[in-house]
């Protein structure tokens, strides 16, 4: 477990982690161990439904899954080993697919650096190439990644609207400042971001954010420190504080499920 998290620290979005939850357990009991455990921080997703088998019955078992969704190893190898054939998917996922026209690869990459209009344009202009100077197919392939990658920069914008429902500001601004640059030339998709970030300036949203700052620095000591019996105090007062926001509510959650003590005190 501290070696997946470890890993999905380092590597960020470029690795997802799944842990799964295989002894019955229920929801709750699953969500203080992880704060008691000081896990809150991870970025990984934890569920109680095995996406596939390890073919093991004892734990700690792991299943190592390709960018294609074919297991690549399972068991638990040298953390070296596992890295080597994480870094390999990545830079797979990274590169354009073989036999990629020259002219198409350079989108490929700076949409993989994030830069979405450049490829996009790019890619808008490649499809426009007349009949009788394509060659090898590249206006069709151009097209057809100009329209995925419009999806995918669009989808991350529409993002914005659920990390507002749930009150998760810090990473809303930050997509914000991310996407600005990173769509600049797309109007449409510029339009839309402008939208979001009207809406996240909001008047109403003013004391949603004073909650959420208050949770983020909260839960940031019980991540770092542990949990103590001071924390479920601290979350009561935060959730009465700031009644009916989506902070307040989880605040007052996470202090029901923590103050009851685990099986082993």
């Amino acid at each position: 477990m501290p070696s997946s998290i470890k890993l999905k620290a380092e590597l960020g979005d470029d690795f997802n982690v799944i842990f799964v939850e295989s002894q019955g357990t229920s929801a709750e009991g699953t969500e203080a161990f992880i704060y008691r455990q000081r896990w809150g921080a991870s970025q990984g997703m934890w569920t109680s439904e095995p996406p596939c088998e390890s073919g093991s019955s004892t734990l700690p078992s792991f299943v190592l899954l390709g960018n294609n969704g074919q297991v690549l190893i399972t068991g638990y190898p040298a953390e070296s080993k596992l890295k080597d054939l994480i870094n390999a998917e990545i830079k797979a996922a990274k590169s354009a697919p073989k036999d990629t026209p020259a002219p198409l690869v350079k989108a490929y990459a700076d949409f993989n650096k994030g830069l979405y209009a450049n490829a996009i344009l790019a890619a808008t202009k490649l499809a426009e190439t007349p009949a009788a100077e394509d060659k090898n197919g590249m206006a069709a392939l151009a097209k057809e990644r100009a329209d995925q990658w419009t999806k995918q920069a669009k989808a991350r914008v529409e993002r914005l609207d659920y990390l507002m429902s749930k009150a998760q500001f810090a990473k809303a601004d930050a997509e914000v400042l991310a996407l600005k640059p990173a769509l600049k030339g797309l109007p449409d998709l510029e339009a839309k971001l402008a939208e979001a970030s009207t809406k996240l300036a909001a008047e109403d949203l003013k004391v949603s954010r004073e909650a959420a700052k208050a949770l983020d620095n909260l839960m940031a000591k019980v991540n770092d420190k542990g949990v103590d019996d001071k924390t479920t105090k601290d979350l009561k007062k935060l959730a009465d504080k700031y009644p009916g926001t989506p902070p307040g509510d989880r605040a007052a959650h996470l202090a029901k499920i923590l103050e009851k003590k685990p099986a082993a005190d």
